[in-house]
């Protein structure tokens, strides 16, 4: 139970961490080209521009052109989950690691056991790794817009303002990022590549469609080009749109006049409502996911041809892109994506709910409950969502990502979630947080109960053990030390058996127990037990508690200069991983502030 695999992991994750596959032919354009040559040490380059302009395809030949200068590209397509500090930093760490193998595996020591990640401290560790990294690299941070975290922007300042030479940061982004934008605009840092140098010429508007079979005659390129002012998806959209009506007149192009919204919503309406209804409705049973396969693409439409179908929309070139060279995955431009579940959502609700409830069928059939939870939480069916929290969330427990569990929670009304031990779990640990013990130690004895492994001998699971890891923390906020220390007996009676975890906190939580009442040799045998099973960890959480108590324990016994060395060394190796507000850092202040006190007296 000690190594716990990520339960998302797989070819589905990692195609977010590796460039979009782009045509042999395509190349950056000419404007882009001479920004990048005129403008060789931007540390930043921000590819900014409303949906459609092209962003992704540019950074994609950009990465593509790096690699063949024989230059490391880490590459991250963000998406909406990711807008939680825990969840960005393994993605980013993860696509860095992708890049250059081994780098970024002391920053991924500090993402476990920990329910809240501090970015900054994981960027830290990973500008350490850089400056020790002499190749270039290029990471690149696609659909930025799609996170808002404040924390995140704060890690990404950082990574910049200390950034090794021969590293880039390139962002994809549909609006301003709030990053010290200004700064790095007056030190010469940023590369800002908008509409202007994304929009197609005239010239290679002629070129795009052309390549596309479609020849048209002066008047009427002029007026398509005028009216999409070189807007990439417009020329294509137009392009699709050309090719099911080739009798198109020059009046026909002003129905294109207007902003880019409207051009959008009218011209895919205009192609797909061309398209043969079962491929429209295919498309519209596809779209609900982020990211599809073919197995997949037969569970939501219901055909047996998955695969077929997706390679033959690729070839339609209806904005489905392929994710790995293998075109084991794909996904929609985002632009079509939002195109098509509005449309399902808003003609036909019931039916946009079922598909999500499908596709969390499918993801749990194959074993990645995390997509398969975001696909519940879109279905709006709590039931689903609890019951697959309850039975993944205990490993996400033992690695510390207590966050999603909270987040899930919240879609989960009270009389459904008390069925689900877990979710009674959480909240039991949220009430012992908030300090509000009374309710905690019901709800934690009613969860004990309802398990049924009352005896006090009987064999512990993990479900178990993490509602006795709450009981103790509990049991020691109301001083009831006795009751501390004889649930962490049981612990050692089985020690080896259980989550790492769980057991090294309930055996820290009664050596502070022992500590309190005295008893020194009693409090230094359970840190040593503790410490053994702590090395089956990767994370600093526990390390840092562990190493909290010790400094009570040398302080308890007069040894100040000792305490001393232990602060500075918890300073320096732990305390920086966590910010300042979070309650894990109640304990090192504490133990700082008695240290200071006794140097003092």
């Amino acid at each position: 139970m000690d190594a716990v695999q990520d339960p998302a992991a797989g070819s589905l994750s990692r195609s977010r961490i590796v460039p979009p596959q782009v045509p042999a032919e395509y190349s950056l354009r000419p404007a882009i080209r001479a920004l990048l040559d005129r403008n060789p040490h931007s540390r930043v380059l921000m590819f900014s521009a409303p949906a459609g302009f092209g962003k992704t395809c540019a950074l994609a030949a950009l990465a593509r052109e790096r690699t063949v200068a024989d230059q490391a590209v880490a590459w991250l397509s963000l998406a909406e989950e990711d807008d939680d500090p825990a969840r960005f930093c393994r993605q980013l760490i993860e696509a860095v690691g992708e890049a250059v193998p081994q780098l970024g595996d002391d920053a991924q020591s500090y993402l476990q056991n920990t329910m809240r990640v501090p970015v900054v401290a994981v960027i830290e560790s990973l500008l350490g790794e850089l400056n020790r990294h002499a190749r270039p690299l290029l990471l690149v941070l696609d659909d930025l817009h799609l996170v808002s975290n404040p924390d995140i922007f704060a890690g990404l300042n950082r990574l910049v303002q200390y950034a090794p030479p021969g590293l880039v940061l390139a962002l994809g982004t549909r609006s301003q990022p709030p990053l010290s934008l200004a700064t790095w605009r007056a030190k010469g840092l940023l590369l800002e590549i908008g509409v202007e140098e994304l929009r197609l010429g005239f010239e290679e508007t002629r070129e795009y469609l052309e390549r596309s079979g479609l020849y048209l005659d002066e008047a009427c390129l002029k007026a398509l080009h005028g009216q999409t002012e070189g807007w990439v998806v417009g020329v294509h959209l137009v392009s699709l749109w050309l090719r099911q009506q080739p009798q198109v007149q020059d009046q026909q192009m002003a129905l294109l006049d207007g902003d880019k919204q409207a051009v959008s919503a009218y011209l895919l309406a205009a192609v797909f409502e061309r398209l043969p209804d079962d491929l429209q409705q295919a498309l519209l049973a596809l779209g609900v996911a982020s990211q599809l396969s073919g197995d997949l693409a037969n569970a939501l439409t219901g055909r047996q041809d998955g695969q077929a179908l997706l390679e033959r929309l690729e070839s339609m070139q209806l904005f489905l892109l392929p994710l790995d060279r293998e075109r084991q995955w794909y996904r929609f431009h985002l632009l079509f994506a939002e195109f098509l579940r509005t449309r399902l959502r808003e003609s036909d609700p019931d039916r946009f709910k079922q598909l999500h409830f499908n596709a969390s069928l499918w993801f749990t059939n194959h074993h990645m409950p995390t997509f398969a939870i975001e696909h519940a939480c879109a279905a709006e069916d709590p039931e689903m969502i609890a019951a697959l929290v309850d039975g993944c969330g205990l490993e996400l427990i033992n690695r510390g990502q207590l966050s999603l569990i909270y987040r899930w929670r919240k879609h989960v009304p009270d009389e459904i979630a008390e069925r689900y031990p877990i979710l009674v779990l959480t909240d039991a640990w949220s009430r012992a947080s908030d300090l509000s013990l009374g309710d905690a130690n019901r709800i934690i004895d009613e969860l004990l109960a309802r398990w049924g492994e009352s005896r006090g001998d009987g064999p512990m699971g993990d479900q178990y053990l993490s509602a006795l890891a709450v009981k103790a923390v509990v049991a020691l906020q109301k001083d009831d030390l006795e009751l501390c220390i004889s649930l962490a007996r049981r612990v050692e009676v089985q020690l080896g058996q259980n989550a790492a975890f769980l057991e090294v906190a309930v055996l820290i939580t009664a050596a502070l127990a022992q500590v309190v009442r005295g008893q020194a040799d009693q409090a230094r045998r359970l840190l040593g037990l503790a410490q053994q099973r702590n090395h089956f960890l990767e994370g600093r959480y526990l390390d840092m508690q562990l190493a909290n108590v010790e400094v009570i324990l040398a302080l308890e016994q007069g040894q100040v200069k000792q305490a001393q060395l232990l602060i500075e060394r918890l300073r320096q190796r732990a305390q920086p991983l966590f910010e300042k507000s979070r309650s894990a850092l109640a304990l090192p202040t504490i133990t700082e502030a008695l240290t200071a006190y006794y140097r003092v007296e």
